[in-house]
Protein backbone atom coordinates (compact mmCIF):
# COMPACT_ATOMS: atom_id res chain seq x y z
CA UNK A 1 0.00 0.00 0.00
CA UNK A 2 1.51 3.92 -0.90
CA UNK A 3 2.11 5.71 2.21
CA UNK A 4 -0.90 7.74 2.94
CA UNK A 5 -0.65 12.22 2.43
CA UNK A 6 -0.94 14.58 5.08
CA UNK A 7 -3.75 16.21 6.13
CA UNK A 8 -1.83 19.53 5.12
CA UNK A 9 -0.25 18.11 2.18
CA UNK A 10 -3.71 17.51 0.30
CA UNK A 11 -5.60 20.81 1.56
CA UNK A 12 -2.67 22.40 -0.23
CA UNK A 13 -3.19 20.78 -3.27
CA UNK A 14 -6.76 21.89 -3.38
CA UNK A 15 -6.50 25.17 -2.71
CA UNK A 16 -4.17 25.40 -5.57
CA UNK A 17 -5.93 25.93 -9.19
CA UNK A 18 -4.25 23.36 -11.13
CA UNK A 19 -4.83 21.28 -14.25
CA UNK A 20 -5.99 17.98 -14.03
CA UNK A 21 -2.28 16.95 -15.29
CA UNK A 22 -0.31 19.10 -12.66
CA UNK A 23 -2.59 17.11 -9.97
CA UNK A 24 -1.72 13.96 -11.69
CA UNK A 25 1.97 15.03 -11.13
CA UNK A 26 2.14 16.58 -7.49
CA UNK A 27 0.10 13.59 -6.47
CA UNK A 28 2.48 10.61 -8.36
CA UNK A 29 5.22 12.49 -6.86
CA UNK A 30 3.99 11.32 -3.23
CA UNK A 31 2.68 8.07 -4.41
CA UNK A 32 -1.03 8.95 -3.11
CA UNK A 33 -3.64 6.97 -5.40
CA UNK A 34 -5.62 9.42 -7.04
CA UNK A 35 -9.33 9.32 -8.62
CA UNK A 36 -10.08 12.39 -10.91
CA UNK A 37 -14.33 12.00 -10.43
CA UNK A 38 -13.51 11.36 -6.35
CA UNK A 39 -14.42 13.60 -3.78
CA UNK A 40 -11.41 15.47 -1.68
CA UNK A 41 -12.17 12.83 1.20
CA UNK A 42 -11.06 9.96 -1.03
CA UNK A 43 -7.51 11.33 -0.73
CA UNK A 44 -7.06 10.57 2.75
CA UNK A 45 -8.72 6.85 2.30
CA UNK A 46 -5.37 5.17 3.36
CA UNK A 47 -4.58 7.57 6.13
CA UNK A 48 -4.71 5.71 9.25
CA UNK A 49 -4.77 6.85 13.03
CA UNK A 50 -0.77 5.83 13.26
CA UNK A 51 0.03 7.94 10.63
CA UNK A 52 -1.79 11.13 11.27
CA UNK A 53 0.95 14.04 11.44
CA UNK A 54 -1.77 16.21 12.86
CA UNK A 55 -1.57 18.30 16.40
CA UNK A 56 -0.48 16.31 18.85
CA UNK A 57 -3.48 16.57 21.29
CA UNK A 58 -5.59 14.78 18.33
CA UNK A 59 -3.28 12.28 17.88
CA UNK A 60 -3.22 11.60 22.06
CA UNK A 61 -7.10 11.58 21.62
CA UNK A 62 -7.43 9.18 19.02
CA UNK A 63 -5.06 6.85 21.02
CA UNK A 64 -6.49 7.16 24.44
CA UNK A 65 -9.84 5.96 22.93
CA UNK A 66 -8.60 2.91 21.96
CA UNK A 67 -7.51 2.16 24.92
CA UNK A 68 -9.62 -0.01 27.24
CA UNK A 69 -10.70 1.70 30.66
CA UNK A 70 -8.29 -0.12 33.01
CA UNK A 71 -10.78 0.50 35.98
CA UNK A 72 -13.81 -1.55 34.12
CA UNK A 73 -11.29 -4.36 31.75
CA UNK A 74 -9.85 -5.53 35.33
CA UNK A 75 -13.00 -5.06 37.50
CA UNK A 76 -15.70 -7.97 37.11
CA UNK A 77 -19.11 -7.21 37.32
CA UNK A 78 -20.11 -7.81 40.79
CA UNK A 79 -23.19 -7.03 42.67
CA UNK A 80 -23.92 -8.34 46.49
CA UNK A 81 -26.80 -9.97 47.31
CA UNK A 82 -29.69 -7.93 48.56
CA UNK A 83 -31.85 -10.18 50.20
CA UNK A 84 -31.16 -11.97 53.62
CA UNK A 85 -32.04 -14.96 55.74
CA UNK A 86 -32.03 -14.26 59.50
CA UNK A 87 -32.04 -17.20 61.68
CA UNK A 88 -32.69 -16.78 65.52
CA UNK A 89 -31.54 -20.11 67.01
CA UNK A 90 -31.07 -20.67 71.33
CA UNK A 91 -33.23 -23.09 73.33
CA UNK A 92 -36.87 -23.29 73.38
CA UNK A 93 -38.61 -20.79 75.28
CA UNK A 94 -35.57 -18.25 74.81
CA UNK A 95 -38.03 -15.81 72.67
CA UNK A 96 -36.89 -16.79 69.17
CA UNK A 97 -40.26 -16.81 67.89
CA UNK A 98 -41.50 -13.77 69.85
CA UNK A 99 -38.32 -11.21 68.13
CA UNK A 100 -39.24 -13.12 64.80
CA UNK A 101 -42.20 -11.84 64.72
CA UNK A 102 -40.92 -8.53 66.08
CA UNK A 103 -38.63 -8.26 62.73
CA UNK A 104 -40.72 -9.87 60.32
CA UNK A 105 -43.22 -7.05 61.79
CA UNK A 106 -40.78 -4.62 62.04
CA UNK A 107 -39.77 -5.01 58.31
CA UNK A 108 -42.78 -5.63 56.59
CA UNK A 109 -43.66 -1.83 58.34
CA UNK A 110 -40.73 -0.26 56.57
CA UNK A 111 -41.60 -1.56 53.08
CA UNK A 112 -38.79 -4.46 53.00
CA UNK A 113 -40.42 -7.77 51.72
CA UNK A 114 -39.99 -10.41 54.61
CA UNK A 115 -41.62 -13.72 55.04
CA UNK A 116 -41.16 -15.62 58.48
CA UNK A 117 -40.90 -19.45 59.00
CA UNK A 118 -41.48 -20.73 62.34
CA UNK A 119 -40.13 -23.77 63.54
CA UNK A 120 -42.44 -25.20 65.74
CA UNK A 121 -45.17 -24.19 62.67
CA UNK A 122 -42.67 -26.02 60.00
CA UNK A 123 -42.61 -29.15 62.61
CA UNK A 124 -46.46 -29.22 62.36
CA UNK A 125 -46.38 -28.78 59.07
CA UNK A 126 -43.76 -29.44 56.42
CA UNK A 127 -41.65 -31.59 59.13
CA UNK A 128 -44.21 -33.57 60.85
CA UNK A 129 -42.84 -36.26 59.92
CA UNK A 130 -39.66 -35.82 61.78
CA UNK A 131 -38.73 -37.14 65.19
CA UNK A 132 -36.10 -35.13 67.26
CA UNK A 133 -33.41 -37.66 66.81
CA UNK A 134 -29.97 -36.16 65.27
CA UNK A 135 -30.90 -37.47 62.26
CA UNK A 136 -34.06 -35.95 62.14
CA UNK A 137 -33.17 -32.57 63.23
CA UNK A 138 -30.46 -32.60 60.45
CA UNK A 139 -32.92 -33.48 57.73
CA UNK A 140 -35.77 -31.17 59.83
CA UNK A 141 -33.11 -27.86 59.21
CA UNK A 142 -31.77 -29.17 56.13
CA UNK A 143 -35.71 -28.71 54.69
CA UNK A 144 -35.87 -25.03 56.22
CA UNK A 145 -32.65 -23.86 54.71
CA UNK A 146 -33.77 -25.42 51.39
CA UNK A 147 -37.20 -23.16 51.50
CA UNK A 148 -35.45 -20.21 53.12
CA UNK A 149 -32.97 -20.31 50.36
CA UNK A 150 -35.96 -20.53 47.83
CA UNK A 151 -37.63 -17.82 48.90
CA UNK A 152 -34.37 -15.57 49.32
CA UNK A 153 -33.70 -16.02 45.31
CA UNK A 154 -37.25 -14.94 44.84
CA UNK A 155 -36.25 -11.72 46.28
CA UNK A 156 -37.66 -12.21 49.85
CA UNK A 157 -35.72 -11.44 53.05
CA UNK A 158 -36.69 -14.42 55.57
CA UNK A 159 -37.02 -14.69 59.13
CA UNK A 160 -36.36 -17.99 60.27
CA UNK A 161 -36.27 -19.28 64.51
CA UNK A 162 -35.31 -22.69 65.16
CA UNK A 163 -33.62 -24.41 68.01
CA UNK A 164 -30.23 -25.52 66.09
CA UNK A 165 -28.72 -27.07 68.93
CA UNK A 166 -26.02 -28.80 67.69
CA UNK A 167 -23.19 -28.20 65.64
CA UNK A 168 -23.28 -30.36 62.46
CA UNK A 169 -27.08 -28.76 61.92
CA UNK A 170 -26.06 -25.06 62.01
CA UNK A 171 -22.83 -25.82 59.83
CA UNK A 172 -25.72 -27.88 57.10
CA UNK A 173 -27.48 -24.27 57.74
CA UNK A 174 -24.66 -22.22 56.71
CA UNK A 175 -23.54 -24.59 53.63
CA UNK A 176 -27.15 -24.26 52.43
CA UNK A 177 -27.20 -20.27 52.57
CA UNK A 178 -23.84 -19.33 52.19
CA UNK A 179 -23.29 -15.61 52.76
CA UNK A 180 -27.46 -14.86 52.87
CA UNK A 181 -27.19 -15.98 56.16
CA UNK A 182 -27.25 -14.00 59.17
CA UNK A 183 -26.89 -15.55 62.65
CA UNK A 184 -28.59 -14.77 65.88
CA UNK A 185 -27.81 -16.37 69.15
CA UNK A 186 -31.41 -15.84 71.58
CA UNK A 187 -29.88 -16.47 74.79
CA UNK A 188 -31.53 -17.41 78.30
CA UNK A 189 -30.62 -20.66 80.57
CA UNK A 190 -32.62 -23.79 81.06
CA UNK A 191 -34.47 -23.08 84.29
CA UNK A 192 -35.67 -19.87 82.85
CA UNK A 193 -36.84 -20.92 79.31
CA UNK A 194 -38.75 -23.89 81.52
CA UNK A 195 -40.26 -21.71 84.02
CA UNK A 196 -41.58 -19.31 80.65
CA UNK A 197 -42.28 -22.53 78.70
CA UNK A 198 -45.22 -19.81 76.87
CA UNK A 199 -45.80 -22.98 74.08
CA UNK A 200 -45.91 -26.38 77.02
CA UNK A 201 -43.28 -27.77 75.42
CA UNK A 202 -41.50 -28.39 78.61
CA UNK A 203 -44.45 -29.72 80.17
CA UNK A 204 -45.10 -31.94 77.59
CA UNK A 205 -41.45 -33.41 78.03
CA UNK A 206 -41.95 -33.75 81.99
CA UNK A 207 -44.56 -35.54 81.17
CA UNK A 208 -43.20 -38.13 78.98
CA UNK A 209 -44.82 -36.86 75.55
CA UNK A 210 -41.70 -35.70 73.82
CA UNK A 211 -38.39 -37.21 73.87
CA UNK A 212 -35.01 -36.25 73.81
CA UNK A 213 -35.64 -32.31 74.29
CA UNK A 214 -34.64 -31.32 78.21
CA UNK A 215 -31.74 -33.68 78.37
CA UNK A 216 -30.75 -32.47 75.04
CA UNK A 217 -27.45 -31.16 74.82
CA UNK A 218 -27.60 -27.70 73.53
CA UNK A 219 -23.71 -26.92 72.43
CA UNK A 220 -22.54 -23.33 72.72
CA UNK A 221 -22.12 -21.16 69.74
CA UNK A 222 -18.83 -20.93 68.08
CA UNK A 223 -17.33 -17.40 67.47
CA UNK A 224 -18.96 -16.85 64.17
CA UNK A 225 -22.26 -17.87 65.22
CA UNK A 226 -22.39 -15.25 68.30
CA UNK A 227 -21.53 -12.33 66.62
CA UNK A 228 -25.48 -11.37 67.36
CA UNK A 229 -25.61 -12.51 71.02
CA UNK A 230 -29.33 -11.24 72.62
CA UNK A 231 -29.66 -11.93 76.00
CA UNK A 232 -33.45 -12.19 76.36
CA UNK A 233 -32.62 -11.56 80.56
CA UNK A 234 -30.35 -8.71 80.80
CA UNK A 235 -32.84 -6.92 77.98
CA UNK A 236 -36.81 -6.58 77.86
CA UNK A 237 -38.00 -7.61 74.50
CA UNK A 238 -38.32 -4.03 73.11
CA UNK A 239 -34.41 -3.61 73.54
CA UNK A 240 -34.31 -6.87 72.48
CA UNK A 241 -36.29 -5.93 68.88
CA UNK A 242 -34.41 -2.79 68.66
CA UNK A 243 -30.70 -4.55 68.50
CA UNK A 244 -31.60 -7.33 66.35
CA UNK A 245 -33.35 -4.63 63.56
CA UNK A 246 -30.55 -2.09 63.98
CA UNK A 247 -28.30 -5.33 62.92
CA UNK A 248 -30.75 -6.23 59.89
CA UNK A 249 -30.98 -2.87 58.64
CA UNK A 250 -26.94 -2.83 58.54
CA UNK A 251 -27.32 -5.65 56.59
CA UNK A 252 -29.81 -4.98 54.43
CA UNK A 253 -28.60 -1.47 53.72
CA UNK A 254 -25.22 -2.47 52.37
CA UNK A 255 -25.62 -3.31 48.70
CA UNK A 256 -23.22 -2.04 45.96
CA UNK A 257 -22.60 -2.43 42.60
Amino acid sequence: MPPPATHRYIRWIAKRKLSDAAIRILISARRIVYLKSAPLWALTRFVTPRRISGPSSLRNSKQKSLKPNKVTANRPFKMKSLTKVFWLFGRSGAGKTTLALRLRDGLLNRKIPVVNLDGDEMRSTLCSDLGFRPEARMENHRRIAEIARLLAGQDLNVVVSTMAPEYPQRDLVMQVLGDKLVWFYIDAPLDVCMARDPKGIYKRAQAGQLQQLIDYPFEAPRPHERGNHVNTITQNVDECYQTILRVAKSHLNDFAI
